[in-house]
């Protein structure tokens, strides 16, 4: 089979939007894709689009890859692109152990169509962790429906994809005004034997691709002494996150095991106790999509806790703020889409 490799740079004011990625054989098969041309923070979604053209004169048939489309996709990363990035837990179910023997075909595009596939890569590996991407992807072709024997393979290989770090996920303090400014919103509180107050907000409106996943926390002090709360990680250890009713706990990304190793090391932050003076409050917002692995977006059922003491008279009361089984529902913009129509029509 005669592959050829085009890049295409699709220019919008004067910045690369996005970069276009072309293999095709000697039957007329185009297999594009397009994937974004310029650094991405991460925590952001990542689309990639692609489009497989028939330009023959028969019917192109095309062998089952994934339990979405006929495509399966593995990612490298590293200045060599040798290290496998691990996939998500709706990666792994999107690319069962089926794909490694491909035998019957279950799709077919006539000719003079297009098959057009959007979906979110980042949803598929796990992208938590700044650095250079590569992600290369295949399909099984044949332009018999007899037997597999004779399939060929349509594929691109090490397609560039640059993740960039963001500022937003240093430090996930933020003033009373966000919280203050928030409409629509679930809310849940606790208040301990101490004086300290946990409250927890999340978002009832569909988030945008930076906001998805973001709880708001407020930590508040209604007693009359100062009260120290425990600041574990900058708060990143206080959410513990469990699939629906506890049954087993959700592992974490890159991210957040970086943290929970940073935490460990004595070059970490540690434990360290911060003073909240009475009537006084904190007010977070955590990432949970960038700590945790949510991308299969089922019910989770999440516990918050808070270690706290205050110190009157001379003794110190030990305590904890604690929210738990809160069921949690994630939302991201579309994931995935496909769609066939005539190629003219482009």
């Amino acid at each position: 089979m005669n592959n050829r490799w085009v890049v295409v740079l699709a220019l919008l004011s004067c910045q690369v939007s996005a970069a276009v990625f072309v293999t095709t054989n000697e039957m007329k098969h185009i297999l594009r894709l397009e994937v974004p041309g310029h650094e991405i923070e991460i925590g952001e979604n990542v689309p990639i689009a692609i489009a497989l053209e028939n330009q023959g004169e028969t019917p192109l048939f095309l062998s089952r890859l994934s339990n979405l489309s006929p495509f399966f996709f593995s990612m490298k990363e590293g200045a060599d692109w040798r290290k496998n990035v691990p996939r998500t837990e709706l990666g792994t179910v999107y690319m069962n152990e089926a794909i490694y023997h491909p035998t019957r075909w279950n799709a077919t595009l006539e000719a003079g169509k297009r098959m057009d596939i959007q979906l979110s890569v980042s949803h598929l590996f796990d992208m938590t962790a700044p650095g250079s991407y590569s992600l290369s992807m295949k399909c099984f072709v044949d332009t018999s429906n007899v037997d597999a024997d004779h399939r060929e393979i349509l594929k691109l290989d090490k397609v560039p994809i640059v993740l960039c770090d963001a500022d937003r996920f240093k430090d996930i303090s933020v003033d009373e005004g966000v919280f203050k400014a928030m409409k629509g919103f679930s809310e849940w509180s606790s208040t301990n034997e101490v004086g300290g107050v946990l409250t927890l907000r999340i978002t009832n409106s569909r988030p945008t691709a930076k906001e998805s996943a973001f709880l708001y926390v407020k930590v508040q002090n209604v007693g009359n002494d100062p009260l120290e709360i425990d600041d574990v990680e900058t708060h990143f250890d206080i959410v513990s996150l469990y699939h629906e009713n506890h049954k087993g706990s959700i592992p974490r990304t890159r991210f957040g095991l970086d943290l929970a190793s940073k935490a460990k090391s004595k070059d970490g932050p540690g434990h360290e106790w911060k003073t909240l003076l009475p009537n006084k409050a904190r007010f977070l917002k955590y990432p949970l999509g960038m700590v945790f692995d949510i991308s299969s977006l089922e019910t989770y059922s999440m516990d918050i806790n808070v270690s706290c003491r205050r110190t009157s008279d001379g003794k110190t009361t030990c305590s904890t703020m604690s929210l738990t089984n809160i069921s949690v529902n994630p939302v991201f913009p579309e994931r995935f889409e496909c769609r066939v129509s005539d190629i003219q029509n482009y």
